[in-house]
């Protein structure tokens, strides 16, 4: 029987987390929970029943995720399920989930259907598809009602980490999240990965994640564009060489000439950020401390 543990990387995640954590120490106990506190400032993570790991500085989800990885293989869990700190996912999904785990050894992601907390019958993503397009990827199913998903799990490119059951050992021997991204795009990443090793990424469109996202606050959403322009590069370059990254940059011009530098110049935050990302993403360069602050 397959052991499973749970965790959260918190940042600043306030009541959220609490309910998100409810969610997680229901279905697997208080002590097969972590939480990854990323140098919270809002005194979320203290006093918690579960354990905490503390960082000093905020380190990014993707490093965080990676310390979550490395507690479970401490604790010889078989898989981890990553929940996000502003999501929700009820025991009778994570069970669901589970079950796909189970079903093959060779499937080492297995992705919940993601839909808007507040609205949920809109989703957020169903799974996503490579297009090496300026972002990367298309998302299926994001901003329709959700009335048409599939009934049965389905063989995916990736799926959307609001909630993820990593098989540990996969994921380790592929070398974890790439922290070089810090957050956005880090599942997809690794998922490519985990694929080119011959594992299998599944969406079990039955279990369902209700997550908030960045959704009207400017800051973070700033910070989204940014790190989905910039890490669509460094995963295209890490996983498919010059022609992918190329392929992304070219999209990324394009959108920049007709779209992107137009909006920005009418001063709009978001247009700036991505053209800033992608920039970035070309030069290899380092998240913008000012990025860094906004998340």
């Amino acid at each position: 029987m397959n052991r499973l543990c749970g965790a959260i990387v918190a940042r600043n995640g306030g009541a959220l987390l609490g309910e998100a954590l409810a969610d997680l120490t229901a279905a697997l106990g208080e002590d097969n929970v972590v939480v990854i506190d990323n140098d919270s400032r809002d005194g979320s993570t203290r006093a918690l029943a579960v354990a905490v790991r503390r960082e000093p500085v905020n380190r990014g989800y993707a490093a965080g995720a990676n310390r979550a990885l490395a507690w479970a293989r401490e604790r010889g869990a078989d898989g981890l399920l990553l929940l996000n700190q502003d999501a929700r996912l009820d025991a009778a999904s994570l069970a669901r989930l589970a079950v796909v785990f189970a079903s093959d050894a060779n499937i080492a992601a297995v992705f919940a259907k993601v839909v808007d907390r507040d609205h949920p019958y809109v989703l957020q993503g169903l799974a996503g598809r490579l297009n090496h397009r300026h972002k990367l990827t298309t998302a299926l199913g994001e901003g329709r009602i959700d009335s048409a998903a599939p009934a049965y799990p389905l063989v995916v490119q990736h799926g959307y980490g609001a909630a993820l059951l990593l098989r540990v050992d996969a994921a380790l021997a592929a070398g974890g999240f790439d922290e070089r991204l810090f957050a956005y795009h880090e599942e997809i990443e690794l998922c490519w990965r985990l694929r080119r090793r011959h594992y299998l990424v599944v969406l079990e469109p039955r279990a369902v994640v209700r997550h908030r996202g960045p959704a009207g606050d400017p800051r973070r959403e700033r910070a989204k564009a940014y790190l989905v322009a910039r890490n669509s590069v460094l995963a295209a370059r890490r996983n498919g060489g010059r022609l992918a990254a190329g392929l992304v940059l070219s999209w990324a011009l394009a959108a920049g000439i007709l779209y992107y530098g137009p909006l920005a110049l009418t001063g709009d935050e978001r247009a700036r950020a991505a053209l800033a990302g992608w920039w970035d993403g070309l030069r290899g360069g380092e998240i913008r401390p000012a990025i860094r602050n906004l998340l």
